[in-house]
């Protein structure tokens, strides 16, 4: 007898691109005030990623950004990053001829140990994450289970995977985004891709503020969708309690776009049109 998740496989193998157009339908017409569990920042990422040029995809899970982005920039230029087995199988059998690795990328290539944690009963691999501290400050996790991953920084696998005119990194990684950071110090001078960043006070003993300014400083300008005003606006104008405080989640803001100063504004005016577009 064939158990649900066994004749998800068996599709995923079989009919990947059929399953791929209904996830590419869902979450391009959905409309945007029905949006959730889907991110508005992936609708806006499909409309301003540089066509034809790589994505990394860092910390892809189940690959919805990769899913939707393979028709932008091509399934050659996809790179998935995924340390949960079960996801990265999941990954290579969706993405036939992208560029899918079974690794955690981090501030060194090597090994480290992944937590995924149950809450309500539930094991929620989403929320899998390299750092201890994140399990520890949620009084929603009942308990968690821990693999040994192979780890890589992001500059290591660019020149391991000779990747050229890198156009786009997106990073979720449950609090891990420090370390990412620190292991794509070359990548980032030298391509100044475009990013964004999931950032959750949550996930952080120390104010988020500090780690916001440090990807600024890195030779970017931040910016976050603005939910009930449907505005693009610069990070300066972020208010933490505001926006994450009070966990209402149609106002929750954890994503944050980071465009590299020399196509500020460029890519800002660009950014800002989209989301404008979608209030009238």
């Amino acid at each position: 007898m064939i158990v649900p998740h066994q004749l998800r496989a068996t599709l995923e193998r079989t009919l990947p691109q059929l399953l791929k157009q209904r996830l590419r339908r869902r979450v391009l017409q959905t409309p945007l005030d029905l949006q959730f569990p889907y991110e508005l920042e992936l609708r806006l990422m499909q409309a301003i990623v540089p066509r034809g040029r790589p994505f990394i995809d860092v910390g892809a899970n189940v690959g919805v950004y990769s899913i939707v982005l393979e028709d932008v920039v091509g399934a050659a230029n996809l790179y998935c990053c995924e340390p949960l087995p079960q996801l990265y199988q999941r990954l290579r059998r969706l993405l036939p001829k992208a560029h899918v690795y079974n690794v955690a990328l981090s501030d060194h290539s090597g090994s480290a140990t992944i937590s995924v944690p149950t809450v309500h009963g539930r094991v929620l691999p989403t929320r899998a994450t390299l750092e201890r501290d994140v399990q520890e400050l949620s009084v929603e996790v009942e308990s968690t289970s821990e693999l040994t991953v192979a780890t890589l920084t992001l500059d290591d696998l660019c020149a391991q995977a000779n990747v050229r005119q890198l156009g786009a990194v997106k990073i979720d990684v449950e609090g891990h985004e420090q370390a990412v950071l620190r292991g794509a110090e070359r990548t980032l001078a030298q391509h100044q891709p475009l990013l964004l960043v999931e950032i959750e006070q949550r996930h952080h003993r120390t104010p988020i503020s500090t780690l916001l300014a440090e990807v600024e400083q890195r030779g970017y300008t931040g910016f976050f969708i603005d939910r009930p005003f449907w505005r693009l606006r610069p990070l300066a104008e972020f208010d933490l309690v505001q926006a994450q405080g009070l966990f209402e989640w149609s106002a929750y803001i954890n994503n944050f776009l980071f465009v590299p100063l020399g196509r500020k504004a460029e890519l800002a005016m660009q950014a800002a049109a989209v989301v404008a577009a979608w209030h009238r």
